[in-house]
């Protein structure tokens, strides 16, 4: 069944931004701060990683704005 899943490759200098931003969340939730806003730059990294557009994208996250869809944008 998940092999069937498609899991992208990525090289190891890209997965840094994903890195960075998980390491800021476990360091929040030390000190019990909300990390939704975090939680949500990575949901819209995976957007990216897997090509979305904004429109598929908005699909998923019916609340995605443009402007953090562009932000968020891991190839930039």
């Amino acid at each position: 069944f998940f092999d069937s899943i498609p899991i992208p490759e990525i090289p190891l200098p890209a997965q840094q931004p994903f890195i960075s931003v998980v390491n800021e969340i476990l360091e929040d939730k030390k000190t019990a701060q909300d990390t939704s806003h975090l939680e949500h730059q990575i949901d819209v990294m995976v957007y990216h990683l897997y090509e979305l557009t904004y429109e598929e994208a908005l699909v998923i996250d019916g609340s995605l704005s443009e402007e953090d869809y562009e932000r968020f944008n891991i190839e930039k």
